[in-house]
């Protein structure tokens, strides 16, 4: 059984985690993670790795669930069909990617030079790497397990397109590249270590050989088989009814990073509070042109209530308490681009996704608040953690509730505030914790020589009134 390591979302295809776990043993699965590197950042669905082998095998799987039917090419955008209507573009996540191939593509070849970055944290000490510019490759997969039967895309050598689980599986088994460059099981461990991951699985305790067993015990030994197997039989059962995560973090426990034990049901006026909770947030990204998808909404969650964990109020995880208040018909549950979204019962898809299209918040044109908000925010931070990277930041953001608004859209607003030159990138050296290896950080501070923040930190000090508009509104010389 493949090895499983957990990023910070639920797998945005339950379908494909299960045919992956089916892999050996030398296959190891990373689901869900993000990669940020030269000012990028990619959410990834799923990288396969193969332990061992020569020459290494690294996949990047980009996982869409499209009923509907698409047509395009490898370098254009792709065209959409609802039934029988008219055809129109197919929205995207990432105004990088033309369609969902480049989407896999850009992935894959982020992940490659993000690894490459990170060669001393990760190789092995006795065996370094050899030339991995040249000899790495991470081969970028989308797979449309419900695909259309009449699909027409175009076909790729390099990124291929798959249009089922098993079909996935078997090219993985069978798949070998050409360029030497095996990873040991300690470097993928490594790898997903510096990603984030939480392992799923226990590795197998040595033990000394039992001794023969004496004739008198073997009618013990056949009762305790007949138990085990019942037992197993029961833990079959639970995951079929998917509970096995639930049961599986009461095993496990806080030891391997994983969520907490699943508590009893919340009570009935709890359970209002936090359907209201959930209702308040979808009309809220709606009202701010955000989009709804689950990470969204759940930071507004822990906004709200200074943290928010499901496994708490009895629910195994985050889908499963959304699907329990779409249950109560307060919201209705979907999915966009492979991404699990909330939407209010009576709206529209088709209008939800236009926010797909729209350009991230930018930061001159945020209300003076929110700007006074985010300026000060940061420059407190600062003024403690000098050496701050752009995802701490946008996390710290979240968890403080300093914006309304979702995860993802304040980790867009923080990279759109270097790309406006509210933030500076720079570079500082460190020494890794663990291995003694020196690395690298990309880290933000604030740019106080910028007119926009010169001026809010300057409001900061004073008692100067202000009308709520920006400050661009308020001096359009500020551009």
């Amino acid at each position: 059984m493949a090895r499983i390591y957990l990023g910070n979302q639920e797998p945005s295809d339950r379908g494909m985690l299960e045919a992956l776990r089916r892999l050996p043993d030398e296959f190891h699965v990373f689901v869900e993670f993000t990669v940020n590197y030269a000012g990028k950042q990619r959410q990834a669905d799923f990288m396969v790795v193969r332990e061992e082998v020569r020459p290494c095998s690294l996949f990047m799987l980009e996982v869409k669930n499209e009923r509907r039917r698409l047509r395009g090419t490898v370098n254009g955008a792709w065209e959409v069909q609802d039934e029988d209507g008219p055809w129109r573009e197919l929205p995207v996540s990432n105004l990088r990617d033309q369609n969902p191939l480049q989407q896999a593509q850009n992935t894959a070849r982020l992940l490659r030079d993000w690894i490459i970055s990170m060669q001393s944290l990760i190789q092995d000490e006795d065996d370094p790497w050899q030339n991995p510019a040249y000899n790495m490759t991470a081969f970028p997969r989308l797979v449309l397990p419900f695909a259309h039967a009449q699909n027409a895309l175009q076909k790729d050598n390099f990124a291929w397109v798959f249009t089922s689980y098993d079909e996935t599986v078997s090219s993985l088994l069978r798949f070998r590249g050409t360029r030497d460059f095996p990873l040991s099981r300690r470097e993928i461990e490594r790898l997903a270590e510096h990603l984030g991951l939480q392992p799923t699985y226990v590795e197998p305790v040595a033990t000394l050989p039992a001794a023969e067993p004496e004739p008198d015990e073997l009618s013990q030994l056949r009762g305790e088989v007949a138990a085990l197997r019942g037992d197993m039989a029961e833990v079959l059962r639970l995951l079929r009814e998917g509970a096995a995560l639930g049961r599986a973090t009461a095993t496990l426990g806080g030891g391997m990073g994983l969520a907490p034990i699943a508590g009893a049901p919340p009570a009935p006026e709890k359970m209002e509070e936090l359907c209201e909770a959930v209702v308040a947030a979808v009309r809220t990204l709606r009202d701010t042109s955000q989009k709804r998808f689950f990470p969204n909404v759940h930071g507004l969650l822990r906004q709200r209530f200074g943290g928010f964990q499901p496994q708490v109020y009895g629910f195994v995880s985050f889908k499963a308490f959304m699907q329990e208040v779409e249950r109560r018909g307060l919201i209705r549950l979907t999915t966009i681009n492979s991404a699990d979204w909330a939407l209010l019962p009576d709206e529209d898809v088709n209008e939800a996704v236009q926010v797909l299209a729209e350009p991230p918040a930018q930061f001159v044109s945020l209300e003076l608040a929110l700007q006074q908000a985010f300026v000060e925010f940061i420059a407190t931070r600062g003024s403690l953690q000098p050496h701050m990277t752009a995802n701490w930041l946008g996390l710290q953001l979240v968890q403080n509730g300093i914006l309304p608004m979702g995860t993802a859209q304040v980790r867009g607003l923080v990279m759109q505030g270097i790309k406006e030159g509210v933030l500076l990138e720079g570079i500082h050296e460190t020494v890794h914790r663990e291995t003694g290896q020196p690395f690298f950080l990309r880290t933000v501070r604030l740019n106080r020589a910028h007119p926009l923040v010169e001026r809010i930190l300057a409001m900061a000090t004073s008692d100067a009134p202000h009308n709520g508009a920006s400050l661009r509104e308020q001096d359009p010389a500020l551009t």
